[in-house]
């Protein structure tokens, strides 16, 4: 079986979210953090047959790219990794899911993808906006991320908020067609997706899902628990930005 290069980008995206890979048979990839505020789930073109456990993702993921157009044969204890017209070929050894977390391998064995409560903000966060809040993120060393109404407009908001003259960075992302109030708050370490835009769907059920553009990609994270919602009386509803 050859790995597709988006396959392969995938999976690197995964060893930020967690070190362990866990791969069931069929053709959806699942990751969760060791906190599981992180969640992703994903459909592949590679039909995997049967289920294994690597601990360190990162090693595998470094032998896997010493192939050029990487072949993977998956034995009863191992993945053999070669490619066509070399002569080298790794047996990569499984690992046993009783060094694992019990919880997190509970949760992607299920086979249950998550439910989404019902979104009270949802807009688009288009490819640059994303980069650009990242990178503002790791130049100012802000470790919090605020989602607000302000006046109408739906604002992210890059900060530390131990420190009151801290630098901040703040991007519009579109307009809010309500009176609601809400600073939904993150950690700007958990924005971990792939690079490309999203259509991000807020709960005041303190949990925030992307899905990218194409639609193949999904993830759900965490709000942190001081993150507020004030419904005002009158109906409103969130405007896609």
């Amino acid at each position: 079986m050859k790995i597709s290069q988006d396959t392969l980008t995938i999976l690197k995206n995964y060893s930020t979210i967690n070190s362990n890979l866990i791969v069931l048979s069929g053709n959806t990839l699942k990751t969760i953090s060791p906190t599981k505020n992180i969640m992703d789930e994903e459909e592949v073109m590679e039909e995997i047959p049967n289920e294994f456990i690597i601990r360190d993702k990162s090693k595998y993921l470094a032998t896997v790219s010493k192939f050029k157009d990487p072949q993977i044969q998956f034995e009863d204890k191992y993945v053999a990794i070669s490619s066509e017209g070399s002569r080298a070929k790794v047996r990569y050894y499984y690992s046993n899911s009783e060094m694992l977390d019990a919880q997190i391998l509970q949760i992607i064995k299920n086979g249950k993808s998550f439910n989404m409560p019902e979104p009270v903000v949802e807009f688009t966060l288009d490819a640059k906006d994303f980069s650009e809040l990242q990178k503002a993120a790791a130049v100012l060393a802000a470790p919090d991320l605020a989602l607000r109404n302000v006046d109408g407009r739906i604002t992210l908001n890059v900060f530390d908020r131990k420190d009151n003259t801290g630098h901040t960075y703040s991007i519009d992302v579109g307009e809010y067609d309500g009176d609601d109030s809400f600073e939904f708050m993150f950690k700007s370490e958990n924005l971990r997706m792939i690079s490309g835009t999203y259509t991000v769907k807020v709960s005041d059920k303190k949990v925030a899902q992307f899905d990218s553009k194409n639609g193949e990609l999904t993830y759900w994270i965490s709000l942190e628990t001081d993150s507020k919602f004030t419904k005002n009386k009158k109906k409103s509803n969130a405007a896609v930005g």
